[in-house]
């Protein structure tokens, strides 16, 4: 990966917060002399491949899930970008997060990001998993857990929440 990106991915993930991933204000900065971990090419690549090859409850794997998504909501849903990012702490990696955009309105910085796996470092193995958040027990990464028709019963509920004014049906994404 190369140092720049590192950076960028970092202001998001200094904001990491139970597991998930949130956009970051546009003032966020590592803190002086942080400094990622940077990940070889090669190590990247499994990283994602990891999460991408999760199984879900239906016996797909998240890759499967997204691409179920993507094909069965294209004007709703789209993933953006799967990368790794890291701790704000130690700049150490700590995951992978999976950017996206709800409706068909898709600009660079509109992506949602808290769709995030937690990856560590157990030997020559990773080890993928979602963190327990009580506050949110009903998010889009259990929903994604839960497998394709649960992720895309959630997207469809994302979209009507997120796009479509209550009053007027008006579409905004």
């Amino acid at each position: 990966m190369k140092y720049g990106l590192a950076l960028a991915v970092a202001a998001i993930s200094l904001l990491l917060d139970g597991g998930g991933l949130h956009a970051a204000p546009e003032t966020s900065a590592p803190p002086p002399g942080w400094k990622p971990d940077i990940l070889s090419d090669a190590e990247e690549r499994r990283w994602i491949a990891a999460v991408e090859g999760r199984a879900t409850a239906d016996g797909a794997t998240v890759i499967q899930v997204l691409q179920h998504a993507e094909n069965l909501r294209p004007t709703r849903f789209k993933v953006a970008s799967i990368a790794p990012f890291w701790t704000g702490a130690g700049g150490a990696p700590a995951g992978v997060g999976i950017g996206y955009w709800i409706g068909s309105k898709r600009l660079e910085g509109d992506a949602y990001g808290n769709l995030s796996f937690n990856v560590r470092r157990d030997g020559g193995s990773l080890v993928v998993s979602v963190a327990e958040d009580d506050r949110a027990p009903r998010t889009i990464v259990t929903a994604l857990e839960r497998g394709r028709d649960a992720f895309v019963a959630y997207v469809d509920q994302m979209y009507q929440d997120t796009c479509i004014d209550t009053e007027t049906r008006e579409k905004f994404c």
